[in-house]
């Protein structure tokens, strides 16, 4: 119950792409489940993503605990946070590198099935050739298929525009006096 809405938000927006049966499936169903957390819906959608980072490059950006981030801090220094909320949902996969173009995506409105015009890059589930890394991880909820089109949390994705948004923020402060640094930690900035 806690959980339906954020698939279908997620559906909606495209971070999830609904597989057909009879489309190809995604190389890995990840292993699924919920855990609380302390603001609404109140869980968290967990995967478990451990054997299909076996798949994966690594990733560019190193995270930081908060301990870490302590121990770099010096008399003086100060930090600055920004929360980006599902900061790994805003950045789409490049797919198999095929031109934005417009898909019609359908939601339910009222118990409703209604259709909009949505915006896709690469393959969608359909013509996909398994080739990118939007074919290789999905989940399964009460026999559904649908394939992560996004990076998410616990994936080494290599290459998404999250990675190179904070590469470049770390380089462009790399640029400055030595007093000045940042580091990602998480999906908030520092």
């Amino acid at each position: 119950r806690a959980l339906g809405p954020v698939i279908a938000k997620w559906l909606y927006s495209g971070v999830l792409e609904y597989v057909f049966p009879g489309d190809p499936l995604p190389a890995v169903i990840l292993p699924c489940g919920a855990v609380p957390k302390a603001t609404a819906p109140f869980y968290r959608l967990i995967t478990d993503a451990r054997f299909s980072n076996q798949l994966y490059d690594d990733w560019g950006v190193r995270y930081f605990s908060a301990a870490d981030l302590s121990a770099m801090l010096s008399w003086c220094d100060f930090t600055w946070s920004s929360d980006i909320e599902d900061a790994y949902h805003k950045s789409a996969f490049a797919g198999c590198g095929g031109p934005l173009r417009k898909i019609k995506r359908y939601y339910f409105d009222e118990g409703i099935l209604k259709w909009r015009e949505g915006l896709i890059i690469g393959c969608s589930p359909d013509t996909c050739a398994g080739c990118c890394d939007k074919s290789l991880s999905g989940i399964m909820i009460d026999g559904h298929v649908m394939r992560f089109a996004v990076a998410q949390f616990g994936q080494k994705t290599a290459g998404s525009p999250l990675n190179s948004l904070v590469q470049a923020i770390v380089r462009h402060y790399a640029r400055h006096p030595k007093s000045i640094r940042v580091c990602p930690w998480v999906d908030d900035l520092f």
